[in-house]
């Protein structure tokens, strides 16, 4: 977990050490203060050296993957580590190259430095997203953390919450960068840094280091950009063997991303075989053990036994459990497959003390189908707006909601996608709670964010995407939102109980860094994505593999909702605040309900939004 944490100001008091203390809820905390600043880290003391010109602290939340590279660099410059640890190395790399020093950090990581001298300072955050860094400002009053709850921990946090970040959150599922649920408080976006001149009473955020998808390798032939992209990914995976950091698994389901993980960790692991783990549930329609077990047999066929597979049933899951995840991460989330993610962590964690996952593979290589459905939309744009609404429209209404996974209930959606014509087109496919829906369904203490424009948590990024093809930016648009949003959050959030530490070589610097400068078409041609993924690993995986439908790690939460979660489900929607703090107008709740319950529609993902927005509101007011 991230326990970084630090109040910079003008003039601090002898109280804003305890309330460190507090925020990191550990009392035993070791901290510093000199002048303008004090951080703290749970069960460490940030380091503080003299640079010449003055003293530097520094903290350091995450995993940097080119410290041998870094530590030669400071060696040449004469800079040599003593302590060796990765403060040091970052108050190092600050007095060389100032505020620049964040570019040259490779990994996942969330740092503060402070200069005394200056009176400045940075914080920076991994060009992913993988680590959460929040803030707020207070007049001349800054507060930082890796924690939005221990910054709620903090006396003068502003906890207005922000009912465009609640309406986004309904309909998303997630608040994406750099909005948080409470209006002042703010996440600082992946690949930017903070800077803070307390003098000059000024603060800056910027951005030092993006990809961009605009570069593409046209002299990269087809073949070869298998072979670099093959040679990239083994050597990710080879590195984590080689490094002599514990015993490493692999988190393994039925698809093309963790089976490539899986059979590359058979070939790097001498002696004893690669522990991989699987989970699954009863319901076929979320169910991938056979398709795991398939592929453990035929990369065991190949390496001679290399792999010993761990598999378990996951039983229908307390409420209580997803009630206490979403406790973790603080402020509404609601992806259900952070349930199934955090019982394969734990079971994991009895075995090893990290996992390969294959996060990532989707954004980057263009896995999802969604990014598909876009690329179909385009060719219909030729068509006037009129027609493709009415007739588009009118298909979609003569298939049953049955539920996303099922054929019709994607054929719904591509129907509706395909009649809409407007520029927020991507937006609405994604969106769980319509704007119509919304109008009904939100009672007056949100009912000014309709005013808001919905999708323009989307629209902000425009000025920042770089792709050329519109197909490629619906999956650069994900990595600036979704993915630091959604698919880190549910590492960080199913990881953290276990303690176990989950390594994605899907979204390493040098994978995502290829994977931008390759043509769409490399990724995505016709009906197959992750063209070139499977392509270039197609020797090491099962016959057939490569063609079948992505799954995703999903959770029957539309069952459950009607069955064993029923009660509990009903209780925490109608006898939470949002009816009586009129969040919520309980004539289109029942209707919502009455839906999902009957099978006339699967409402499945607003309630279960709507759930967690609930417990989010008991935790505030306990």
């Amino acid at each position: 977990m991230n326990n970084c944490a630090g109040i910079v100001s003008e003039a601090l008091r002898d109280e804003d050490l305890a309330t460190l203390r507090a925020m990191l809820s550990c009392d035993a905390a070791h901290c510093r203060s000199c002048q303008t600043a004090v951080f703290g880290a749970a069960g460490s003391e940030p380091v503080l050296l003299d640079t010449g010109g003055g003293k530097v602290m520094a903290l350091f939340s995450g995993r940097i993957g080119n410290l041998p590279e870094l530590r030669r660099l400071l060696e040449k410059h004469g800079r040599a580590l003593i302590g060796g640890t990765t403060e040091e190395l970052l108050i190092r790399l600050y007095e060389l190259y100032g505020s620049d020093l964040f570019g040259h950090l490779k990994g996942a990581f969330a740092a503060a430095l402070y200069d005394t001298g200056k009176r400045r300072l940075l914080l920076g955050r991994d060009l992913l997203g993988a680590e959460p860094l929040y803030y707020f400002i207070h007049r001349d009053v800054l507060v930082f953390s890796g924690s939005l709850g221990a910054l709620e921990k903090h006396p003068l946090l502003p906890d207005e919450l922000d009912i465009n970040a609640v309406s986004t959150f309904l309909s998303l599922q997630y608040i994406p960068e750099p909005d948080t649920i409470f209006r002042n408080v703010r996440k600082l976006p992946p690949g930017h840094l903070l800077d803070m001149h307390l003098d000059a009473a000024t603060t800056s955020i910027r951005s030092f280091a993006k990809l961009d998808f605009s570069v593409k390798s046209t002299d990269l032939k087809y073949a070869d950009a298998k072979r670099e992209l093959r040679r990239t990914v083994e050597a990710q995976v080879a590195a984590e063997f080689s490094n002599g950091a514990g015993e490493i698994g692999v988190f393994l389901s039925g698809g093309v991303d963790s089976t490539i993980l899986a059979a590359l960790a058979a070939r790097c692991k001498r002696g004893a075989p690669v522990d991989v783990f699987t989970v699954g549930f009863s319901d076929a329609a979320y169910d991938e053990r056979a398709l795991a077990a398939e592929s453990v047999a035929f990369i065991n066929a190949q390496t001679g036994g290399m792999l010993r597979h761990h598999v378990r049933e996951l039983e229908p899951l307390p409420l209580q459990l997803a009630e206490e995840l979403a406790a973790l991460h603080e402020e509404p989330y609601a992806d259900a497959s952070v349930l199934p993610t955090h019982l394969l962590c734990n079971f994991a964690a009895g075995h090893v003390k990290s996992a390969l996952g294959g996060d990532g593979g989707d954004e980057f290589f263009s896995g999802y189908e969604r990014y598909g459905a876009m690329r179909i939309a385009s060719h219909f744009e030729i068509l006037p707006a009129v027609v493709r609404r009415g007739v588009f429209s009118a298909l979609s209404k003569l298939l049953p909601d049955a539920g996303e996974r099922t054929f019709s209930g994607r054929c719904r959606r591509l129907f509706r996608l395909l009649g809409d014509s407007s520029r927020d087109a991507y937006f609405h496919l994604l969106d769980r709670c319509p704007e119509e829906l919304k109008r009904r369904l939100l009672g007056p203490t949100l009912r000014d964010a309709l005013w808001h424009d919905q999708a323009e948590v989307f629209s902000r990024w425009e000025w920042e995407l770089t792709a050329e093809h519109p197909a490629e930016c619906f999956a650069e648009l994900d990595i600036h939102t979704y993915l630091p949003g959604d698919g880190c959050t549910k590492l960080n959030i199913a990881a953290q109980p276990s303690g176990i530490e989950v390594i994605t070589p899907y979204l390493s610097d040098a994978v995502t860094a290829l994977s931008a400068k390759l043509p769409l078409d490399y990724k995505m041609h016709g009906k197959n994505r992750k063209r070139i993924l499977k392509s270039a690993f197609s020797d090491i995986l099962p016959p057939g593999l490569a063609h079948r439908r992505k799954r995703g790690f999903g959770v029957p939460v539309a069952a459950w909702l009607r069955g064993h979660w029923q009660d509990g489900a009903r209780e925490a929607l109608f006898g939470s605040a949002l009816i009586p703090d009129n969040y919520i107008e309980k004539k289109e709740l029942d209707a919502v309900w009455e839906a999902h319950q009957s099978g006339r529609a699967d409402m499945s993902y607003l309630i279960w939004s709507l759930i967690n927005f609930a417990w989010f509101l008991e935790r505030r007011k306990g």
